[in-house]
């Protein structure tokens, strides 16, 4: 529970989510030449809320199993990280990495999209499993 409060505080879906609808009605009460200065941040933020909860109702997810056996992989690390757009202001080329254990059916997924993907923007995600030994 405490691994999924805090992934949830920590996320682009809560607080892309709480920006645009800030930013909405900002752009609402604003005069007319505010309400076009607007429209950028509100598209940007807007749309990559909306792949946060694309990533959240459709995450990135799977199960690790031995390749000779087919038996479930428990415990194993698998990480997730999220690509940025490739502009020459990026600070760097990763504005998200997450990392979770398989379940004892070796099943994971990553619900929450890291808050950084918000303002870098998420180009690709890709996973990368570890497994023991």
């Amino acid at each position: 529970m405490l691994t999924f409060l805090a992934e949830f505080l920590f996320s682009a879906v809560l607080w892309g989510s709480l920006i645009t609808w800030w930013l909405w009605r900002r752009r609402k009460r604003a005069g007319s030449i505010g309400s076009w200065l607007l429209w950028l941040p509100l598209a940007w933020f807007g749309l990559h809320t909306a792949f946060a909860w694309y990533g959240f109702i459709l995450p990135p997810s799977g199960r690790l199993v031995e390749d000779a056996s087919g038996q479930p992989i428990p415990n194993a690390r698998v990480e997730a990280f999220w690509g940025a757009y490739p502009v020459l202001v990026s600070i760097g080329d990763c504005p998200g990495f997450q990392a979770h254990l398989t379940d004892a059916e070796g099943d994971f997924a990553f619900r929450f999209a890291p808050l950084p993907t918000l303002f870098l923007g998420t180009l690709v995600r890709g996973l990368n499993p570890i497994p023991p030994g």
